[in-house]
């Protein structure tokens, strides 16, 4: 699971994304997984520090793919008992985490069979926000599954019905995959609980409720 700019290895676990985890698996709920919360900023000095919004630091992150394809899953692979293949491995991610997660798991279908992105970040798609411009990592044309795969990977993506911060560019990437015929699960929502309502802004209560409804959903047969 992928933290937000600005974050770090202990962001979310910070936000208890563990609880999660921990809880669905006790209810019987989710099954038993191995979680990973990595530094996604993936610069020579691996920190936002001095960092603002701008390409450069954007790049930190599309670099990450570099870094968990060559290191860090040989490294998991090698020091956890964890189960291999694509049926055995999911990505997910906040922010500008779950921009991470969609470029990864679909420049990587062969690995995950599961990709959820909470409240994704601008930068899919040709954009302009806060000043900068990119050309995008795919086009709405290309941003799609290959055909082997396209029936068997969980696409998720949740969204915050009043997210100031990534607007309405959660939508824009489901709309894109339901031109290309890519099934997938798209959801707005206020976030929070009956104790702890959220105000579906952009913030931890969003991705809360958008793990757990994917958490519950992955690593099973159908």
């Amino acid at each position: 699971m992928l933290h937000g700019i600005f974050g770090n290895e202990t962001t979310l676990y910070g936000d208890h994304v563990q609880n999660v985890m921990w809880n669905e698996i006790a209810a019987g709920v989710a099954e038993e997984m191995i979680m990973v919360l990595p530094n996604a900023c993936a610069n020579e000095s691996g920190s936002d520090d001095g960092l603002g919004f701008n390409k450069t630091h954007y790049e930190a992150y599309d670099n990450f793919i570099n870094d968990l394809r060559d290191c860090l899953m040989p490294y998991i692979e090698k020091n956890y008992s964890v189960k291999t293949g694509r049926e055995n491995t999911a990505i997910c991610g906040y922010s500008m985490g779950g921009r991470v997660t969609l470029q990864i798991g679909f420049k990587m279908p062969e690995t995950f069979r599961y990709i959820g992105a909470f409240c994704p970040a601008f930068g899919i798609f040709e954009y302009e926000n806060f000043g900068v411009h990119e050309d995008g990592l795919f086009t709405e044309d290309t941003f799609t599954l290959p055909e082997e795969y396209m029936n068997d990977t969980l696409v998720l993506i949740a969204a915050g019905c009043n997210d100031g911060t990534v607007k309405k560019e959660p939508k824009r990437y489901a709309d894109a995959l339901t031109r290309n015929k890519v099934p997938h699960l798209y959801y707005e929502t206020l976030g929070g609980d009956s104790i702890n309502p959220g105000n579906g802004e952009h913030d931890a209560r969003i991705h809360i409720h958008g793990l757990y409804q994917f958490l519950k959903r992955i690593f099973k047969n159908t």
